[in-house]
């Protein structure tokens, strides 16, 4: 499953910094530090199931403000404060219907580079909450004491589709592997699976130009 999230990506990223290439001629607000919202949504899993179970992706989301400044024409560096959702769905071996959700909230900060497109930064996230959501529909919040702090590391593209005197609009990809635990279940036990966590999400943003900024 990983391996093959990771050849989704790898294609599209592709794709994407072909099409930032052929746009990057055209710089209006692209051409000074920006600032806006974004969102984007997708979907969240661990990398390995325990024992007995089976792992799904759950419906994973991102909300962000994020900042833009251009170092050079093709190379910019970029800040994103956010919220972020991470899960992951287990299901008994023989019977999906049998399952269990997991989700965290974090705080996030992400320092990121863009080059011509593809973009590369480490998310770091601090947790607010967990639950676990059971098929029956009962749900419980989990103590702090099994929430981690996310170390991800994030890569994915960027296509501007619009950009001018006010702002610029990209359509965003990001693939997100975790090298902390979504949830710290003890390592005693090899069965409980590995609670390493990636995501993959697509979403937009838009950004404003300060006016000013413009680098020369």
């Amino acid at each position: 499953m990983l391996a093959l999230w990771m050849i989704v990506l790898a294609g599209v990223i592709g794709v994407e910094s072909v099409q930032a290439q052929t746009f990057s001629g055209d710089r209006n607000a692209r051409a000074g530090l920006t600032i806006g919202p974004g969102f984007a949504a997708g979907g969240s899993m661990i990398l390995d199931s325990p024992s007995g179970y089976k792992i799904k992706p759950v419906f994973a989301w991102t909300g962000e403000v994020s900042t833009t400044y251009p170092l050079t024409d093709v190379i910019s560096s970029g800040l994103s404060l956010g919220i972020h959702s991470r899960g992951t769905r287990v299901h008994h071996f023989q019977n999906e219907n049998i399952y269990s959700d997991t989700r965290v909230l974090f705080f996030t900060l992400y320092p990121n580079f863009t080059f011509s497109g593809f973009n590369l930064g480490f998310n770091l996230g601090l947790p607010l909450s967990g639950t676990e959501t059971a098929y029956t529909g009962a749900s419980s919040d989990l103590s702090s004491n099994l929430l981690n702090t996310m170390a991800e590391l994030r890569l994915g593209g960027t296509i501007p589709v619009a950009d001018d005197e006010l702002g610029w609009l990209s359509v965003t990809i990001l693939g997100g592997y975790s090298f902390s635990k979504l949830v710290n279940y003890p390592d005693i036990v090899e069965s409980f699976g590995d609670w390493r966590n990636i995501s993959l999400q697509a979403g937009f943003r838009f950004e404003f130009l300060i006016p000013g900024t413009e680098r020369d």
